[in-house]
């Protein structure tokens, strides 16, 4: 029987261990997910469909603004058997960046690029020679 993938909005906080100089543990605050709807953050991972329960670990976590990261692990999780409906927008976009079309002309200006997935996606080109 599959498992089934869940996607979780909540608050993420990073746990945090301090050692002495011996390299001892002195305290410890280990890391958690706490589910609530005004949090910033995306939880994916699987749950087992007879206890019902989340399996560990989480997959991923990401800030609820990465829409391109989140939903890539759910199709990656997912694994389609069969060609997507959605086009490669990535070679699409890149394409249209080498022949000289920057989409990013055509952007709201106010649009915040340093987490724009179109701006990852044309710095990668770039970094490739593509």
């Amino acid at each position: 029987m599959a498992d089934m993938i869940f996607l979780a909005k909540g608050t993420a906080k990073m746990g945090m261990c301090k050692r002495d100089g011996d390299g001892n543990i002195v305290t410890q605050t280990l890391a958690t997910f706490t589910i609530e709807g005004t949090g910033p953050c995306i939880a994916v991972g699987t749950i087992d469909t007879e206890t019902h329960q989340i399996k560990e670990p989480v997959s991923a976590i990401y800030g609820d603004w990465d829409a391109a990261g989140y939903l890539g692990a759910v199709l990656q999780m997912i694994n389609p058997s069969r060609t997507l409906n959605i086009p490669d927008f990535k070679s699409l976009i890149i394409e249209a960046f080498n022949n000289g079309f920057d989409i990013c002309e055509h952007c709201d200006p106010a649009y915040f690029c340093r987490e724009c997935i179109v701006a990852q996606w044309k710095a990668e080109a770039k970094e490739n020679g593509s």
